[in-house]
């Protein structure tokens, strides 16, 4: 009796020193990221999510259980500068009263995130400026973050040539923007720490011309100096939002395949086997708010199943909820086009996972980038109850490995 005793307590703690390091998590998900709650509230048009195994918050509101976004300023004090040109929070990372903002944080997070067990995607969106001094001479309307921190620069070095000041310029500005976006992220992750945190849009690509379907080396040396953020964040929410100015389906392909190799790239470099990565996806052009193509729709959600993501966020702007007319649009598109395309790709995904890599693992397409979008979705039809993982190879989770993840690590 004894005997049985002992090897039954020995068998429990095997099994507990086994599941905590092992991981299993859904294949591929797809989240709500959509100000439609006033579809039901204002106009008693209902969104079923949940047949197409989209997740969202409760009641379909805009921040919840599920995920958070947070627009600048928030959380905190975010400096930018308006439109009209006056300092919102001091305008420039260097300017910002810290103890203020770090404080601000907190107590923005404990009003908006109140469940301290929060499991969702935590989301951070500030794009006034970037947190690389050299990229905001890329864009006009980000010079005046450039000329504001010469001024700051000159103010306290007087005597200091341009060299010299432009270069003081750019180290305060860099120092601060760090201390400002990475602290930040520590305090979210300390308050609410089985959340997903991160920065909405990194990285970045800049992937705007033609068929480019790469980032530039000079993109890639930007980012492999943000490395503290992407190692500060628990997950990844690169952006692929499309343009119909693109020519075509193919060079929208690409311009997606640029942003999630990038993605991939950093990755592997810089976070843990536990940082989850999600792209932010629409499904409308950013230059027309018309609903995308089914080609469209495979090149932004399967080929970021296909590449490796842990899932979609689908977001929409509250101006295109302004009527009744607009919520049923988008109850008809959800119904017809975007739905079952979503749930086509997860349920391949969880078939994937669970006939090829035993359920510890997920799918990635090999040799994916070398496919157009309509030829990687051909696999995922579920018209037929046979699905081919052929193209596909596993990425185990913690704790698996092999090529089928069957083996205890």
């Amino acid at each position: 009796m004894y005997e049985t005793l002992i090897f039954a307590v020995f068998y429990i703690s095997i099994l507990f020193l086994f599941s905590s390091r092992s991981e299993t998590r859904q294949a591929f998900v797809a989240t709500w990221n959509v100000p439609s709650e006033v579809c039901s509230q204002k106009f008693n048009i209902e969104f079923d999510l949940k047949q197409f195994r989209i997740d969202s918050n409760k009641n379909t509101s805009f921040m919840g259980e599920e995920v958070v976004l947070f627009y600048e300023p928030l959380p905190g004090l975010y400096p930018k500068y308006l439109s009209n040109g006056s300092a919102l929070n001091g305008g420039i990372p260097q300017r910002v009263p810290f103890d203020h903002h770090f404080q601000k944080v907190a107590n923005d997070i404990d009003v908006l995130v109140p469940a301290k067990d929060f499991l969702g995607k935590g989301v951070i969106d500030w794009e006034s400026w970037r947190p690389i001094f050299e990229r905001n001479t890329y864009e006009p309307d980000k010079l005046i973050y450039i000329n504001e921190s010469k001024k700051l620069a000159k103010s306290l070095y007087p005597a200091w040539n341009s060299t010299m000041i432009g270069k003081m310029a750019e180290i305060m500005f860099e120092e601060s923007a760090r201390k400002l976006m990475e602290k930040t992220l520590m305090i979210a992750r300390d308050l609410r720490p089985r959340g997903s945190w991160g920065f909405y849009g990194f990285p970045r690509c800049f992937n705007y011309e033609k068929d480019e379907d790469k980032c530039s080396k000079e993109t890639m040396k930007f980012n492999d100096q943000l490395s503290w953020l992407f190692q500060a964040s628990k997950s990844l929410y690169p952006s692929i939002y499309l343009s119909s100015k693109f020519p075509s389906p193919s060079s929208r392909q690409k311009r997606v395949q640029g942003i999630l190799n990038e993605t991939l790239r950093v990755h592997s470099r810089f976070s843990t086997s536990n940082t989850r990565m999600h792209a932010y996806s629409t499904y409308r052009y950013t230059d027309n708010d018309m609903f995308y193509s089914q080609e469209d729709l495979i090149n932004s959600i399967g080929q970021s199943f296909d590449a490796g993501m842990d899932g979609v966020i689908l977001w929409d702007s509250s101006k295109n909820f302004k009527s009744r007319a607009d919520c049923q649009n988008v109850k008809d598109y959800l119904q017809f086009s975007l739905g079952p395309l979503v749930k086509k790709v997860i349920d391949f995904a969880e078939k994937c996972g669970a006939g090829l890599c035993s359920g510890h693992g997920k799918c990635v397409r090999n040799s994916w980038v070398k496919s157009t979008g309509l030829q990687l979705f051909l696999a995922h039809s579920v018209h037929v109850h046979v699905y081919d993982f052929e193209n596909y190879e596993c990425k185990c989770y913690k704790g698996w490995l092999g090529t089928q993840c069957n083996q205890p690590s």
